[in-house]
């Protein structure tokens, strides 16, 4: 009796897939996606990837995100998720000011949790919210702020040194009737004497 045979190589497997490691990062950095176990790939969502169709895109995601992964080859696909979380960058709020020679002013940084201030002459302390500057001249001093999660923004508050000579005067009501009176508020980084008339 004859007989015969055939050879059936399996030329893969099923494929696994792997997205890689979850992930935490600063707003507005980017990270490399490390995606495997297929021969061709799909990443889902698309938005914030350089390519969704490779194995390895960057990603530059604006929110905290999952991203699923298909990876597929002859015999089939599979699913596998990543989460980038994304850490926001805090948000420093300062306002300017002024001082007259000679004085001193305290300075009021809000938003993270520490601070680095420059340059840092002229001030108390160049590593915390609220140094107290005394600067010669006008100076603007830059802050970097940092959060818990290692993030950090900048922002700037300029402090001005006035001439001696100057004088600021402002009213309660800039516009009275005839008759009415208002008071006059004056200051100066002198002292002064003045009539107020208005000739």
């Amino acid at each position: 009796q004859d007989s015969i045979s055939a050879t059936v190589i399996v030329a893969s497997a099923l494929p696994v897939a792997n997205a890689g490691t979850d992930t935490a990062f600063c707003e507005g950095e980017t990270v490399q996606l490390n995606g495997s176990g297929g021969d061709s790939y799909a990443w889902i969502p698309t938005g914030g990837l350089s390519d969704s169709t490779i194995a390895n895109p960057s990603a530059n995601p604006v929110n905290t995100i999952t991203y699923s992964l298909i990876a597929s080859n002859g015999c089939g696909s599979d699913t596998d998720i990543v989460v980038l979380t994304v850490h926001p960058l805090p948000i420093i709020s300062s306002n300017d000011t002024a001082i007259c020679p000679g004085d001193s002013v305290q300075l009021n940084a809000t938003g993270a949790t520490s601070y680095i201030w420059t340059p840092s002459a002229g001030l108390s302390n160049d590593s915390i919210a609220n140094p107290i500057a005394s600067p010669s001249v006008s100076t603007v001093y830059g802050i970097t702020g940092t959060s818990t999660q290692g993030c950090s923004s900048t922002d700037s508050i300029t402090v001005s040194v006035d001439s001696v000579d100057q004088i600021v005067a402002t009213a309660l009501d800039d516009t009275i009737c005839l008759g009415d009176t208002t008071q006059i508020m004056v200051s100066a980084c002198a002292d002064f004497s003045d009539d107020f008339d208005p000739g």
